[in-house]
């Protein structure tokens, strides 16, 4: 295939079948081709990559893995002990989205908890330009995770320009090993309180006892991780069986999972590439959970934690 770039650059594309051993024209061909086809999640990406289909995607689901019947489980068969992590994906305007995972020691991952306090939250709608969503400041956050996780909030110097908090383990709370929060939380600005100066919403998770660290923002690595924990393996008494799991007590992680979608285009262009993101509404919980998936999460024995019941 040969394609002149907009400066004038000739560009060769072999395609596989160029070599006689992968020509679906022969047996041996057709082995290779369908031996291929099997390495892929989707037929789209399959399309993509062996035929160098850029338009492949687009319109089509992320996650046509994700099967409710397989992936998701009722909220008494998740784990009680678990090696808790967390992530955040901060708002200016929407709410801001929490999701929690636990990882079991078998190394399955658990998606037990979010948060998005949206008043459209688990439902197939958006609001319209005329709603207002609902708004929170992000010390009630803080204090809400807190509360969510067993724990609470010790506050100094309450609504004063010096409020601070440390976040402190109860008894039977959770213990969160790691969090991660969105980088854009540092550009986003926010108050902690009433008469408090204004800081990044970063700043203000951090002083008011919430740390998070950095995750990878890449949506491709994420979405490939997510991926691999989608498919099917087999278990010698669960049959075939992913290696995560969604607690319908989750109910807006799962809507996400199932409608999110490739661009469309209404006009076919000569470069593509660039066109292999999915659409920015409704992810706010996919996204979180893409920084966990790439963050080599696992089971630590000796920071494992009875799960809170929800």
């Amino acid at each position: 295939m040969l394609k002149v770039t907009p400066d004038g650059m000739p560009v060769l594309r072999l395609m596989f079948d160029a070599d006689p051993d992968k020509d679906p024209a022969n047996e041996k061909g057709r082995a290779w081709l369908e031996q291929k086809r099997k390495e892929f999640t989707n037929e789209a990406i399959f399309r993509q990559e062996l035929y160098i289909d850029y338009g492949a995607k687009r319109g089509q689901l992320v996650f046509p893995e994700f099967d409710r019947a397989l992936h998701c489980v009722d909220p008494s068969a998740v784990p009680e002990q678990l090696t808790v992590y967390c992530a955040i994906d901060p708002h200016p305007r929407t709410p801001h989205a929490i999701l929690w995972i636990g990882v079991d020691r078998w190394e399955d991952y658990w998606v037990f908890r979010e948060l998005w306090p949206s008043k459209v939250y688990g439902k197939p709608k958006n609001l319209s330009d005329t709603d207002e969503d609902n708004r929170y400041t992000t010390k009630e956050y803080v204090e809400i995770i807190a509360m969510l996780e067993g724990n609470r909030i010790e506050w100094c110097d309450p609504e004063t320009d010096n409020e601070h908090g440390f976040y402190r383990e109860e008894g039977h709370g959770e213990r969160i090993v790691e969090r991660f929060m969105d980088q854009a939380g540092k550009g986003f600005r926010a108050r902690g309180g009433d008469g408090t100066p204004e800081l990044s919403i970063s700043d203000v998770y951090h002083d008011y006892g919430i740390s998070c660290r950095d995750p990878i923002k890449s949506h491709e690595t994420g979405e490939d991780a997510i991926r691999e924990l989608l498919k099917l393996r087999h278990h010698n008494t669960l049959g075939q069986w992913p290696r995560i799991h969604f607690s319908t007590d989750c109910p807006e992680i799962i809507l996400e999972m199932e409608k999110w979608r490739y661009k469309s285009r209404n006009r076919q262009l000569d470069e593509l590439e660039l066109w292999q993101e999915g659409i920015k509404a409704r992810r706010h919980l996919i996204d979180c959970l893409r920084y966990l998936v790439t963050a080599d999460l696992g089971w630590i024995d000796r920071l494992a934690s009875r799960r809170k019941p929800s």
